[in-house]
């Protein structure tokens, strides 16, 4: 579930489009900013692409997983499930429907995290995301553990948490092994040779104040609702410089040009 997320929406499409996403399900969890016109300008660029889904419901995230499990698992064979601030990606190989045919045999993929600090930035800055921030946690760092799910959503039949889902053939690691359903999505080592998740935490710290106090997806109106800032801060660290995912930066910006272009002559 997406509420207030314009910022990065557009280059977010642009970049999944680029990477083999066909079809987008939005949960639109009370939005009060321009989403909706995004979502229309990238469908008139690429008809049918997003569904939006109008999405009050409280608590939004676990809500929307469970709808999208058990309603529409017509969308796609693989489903991946991804928040505004993650990147899914190939490390080296570009499409990701030349990664997938190598996990025909599990129910799902756990993709781990990296997670990316504000690279020195105090205020938004300019460009794209993946273009402004470069500085990630430390490849030991133990929040990159945690993994994130492509799943093949017709072999799923529920989740443990918003990492870990429960399917048939079980969940695997880009390597192939096997991750146990005691782990609940986190493990004791990460790689990302093969698929990464570049996970923007705070991004600069005055969108980081931004987004703590737009609370948390997965709650109501629970006593921790407002996320702990000093927990993103140290997740969200800029320990090395990573620049992996820059070589999408041209293509992803020209996409966007077409999405703008393509609007303007409505």
């Amino acid at each position: 579930a997406m509420k207030n997320e314009e910022e990065y929406l557009l280059e977010w499409l642009c970049f999944h489009r680029l990477v083999g996403v066909g079809k987008f399900v939005i949960y639109n969890n009370q939005s009060t900013d321009d989403t909706p016109e995004i979502v229309r300008m990238f469908n008139h660029r690429f008809p049918g692409a997003v569904q939006l889904i109008d999405w009050p419901r409280q608590p939004g995230q676990w809500l929307a997983f469970k709808d999208m499990i058990a309603n529409r698992k017509h969308v796609a064979e693989w489903v991946a499930f991804l928040d505004a601030d993650e990147f899914l990606f190939g490390t080296e190989e570009d499409d990701l429907r030349n990664i997938l045919p190598l996990y025909q045999d599990c129910s799902a993929v756990g993709v781990h995290w990296l997670n990316f600090g504000s690279s020195g930035h105090e205020t938004t800055p300019l460009g794209l995301c993946i273009e402004a921030f470069t500085q990630r946690s430390s490849d030991d760092f133990r929040a990159h553990n945690h993994i994130k799910s492509i799943v093949r959503i017709d072999e799923i039949d529920g989740f443990q948490t918003v990492h870990y889902f429960n399917g048939l053939r079980g969940t695997v690691d880009v390597a192939g092994t096997l991750i146990p359903p005691e782990t609940r999505g986190k493990c004791s080592s990460s790689r990302h040779d093969v698929m990464r998740i570049n996970h923007y935490v705070t991004k600069s710290e005055e969108q980081l104040r931004i987004k703590i106090a737009r609370g948390q997806p997965r709650l109501d109106d629970a006593p921790d609702k407002f996320r702990d800032i000093d927990k993103y801060r140290r997740n969200g660290r800029n320990d090395v410089e990573d620049v992996t995912i820059a070589r999408f930066i041209p293509r992803v910006k020209s996409m966007m040009n077409e999405v703008l272009a393509a609007s303007s002559s409505i």
